[in-house]
């Protein structure tokens, strides 16, 4: 139950922020939002859920994402992106640095009577290639594609851990 009453919280935070921010007018309102809001699985999006990115100038952007990672919890990521193309242009390469839930992880315990599992998350640090593909003639609607490096990771050294992480989702700008 406070998963899903943190995801409103952070819907309604982020609905607020909306009003607040508005749309950049330069060339008409055409691909300058300041911020955008989207769906996805991967590390950018806690898991499964929604992330929300706040642009700070043309090319730099602050991002939040929470969701759930099914029977291991809730996971989250924040951080920043920096684009290497406008924001008025439909292919949009980026560079992402992130911090949040990388890994998830089932640990098995034994007794001389019986079995555990227990379900972990482990948060660490993110470093990744991606791009925004925006299309239609304002750009609002979109999709993201990026691929992360796990840099470091809270897990146990006997883990053996992934070495990258893929997100794709969609996203809307407002």
């Amino acid at each position: 139950m406070k998963k899903y009453v943190l995801v409103l919280f952070v819907i309604a935070l982020s609905q607020m922020l909306v009003a607040q921010i508005g749309i950049n007018q330069s060339n008409n309102g055409i691909g300058t939002s300041k911020m955008s809001m989207g769906m996805g699985i991967g590390v950018d999006y806690g898991g499964f859920g929604i992330n929300t990115e706040i642009r700070t100038s043309n090319k730099l952007a602050v991002t939040v994402g929470f969701g759930t990672m099914l029977d291991y919890g809730l996971g989250y990521s924040f951080g920043t992106r920096y684009y290497l193309r406008g924001q008025n242009q439909t292919w949009q390469p980026r560079i992402s640095v992130l911090y949040g839930t990388n890994v998830a992880a089932i640990e098995e315990y034994y007794d001389y009577y019986d079995y555990y599992t227990e379900y972990k998350l482990y948060s660490g640090l993110d470093i990744g290639i991606g791009q925004k593909w925006a299309w239609g003639r304002t750009k609002k609607h979109g999709m993201n594609f990026d691929l992360l490096f796990i840099i470091t990771s809270s897990a146990p050294e006997y883990m053996e851990l992934p070495v990258m992480d893929i997100s794709v989702g969609y996203i809307y700008n407002f």
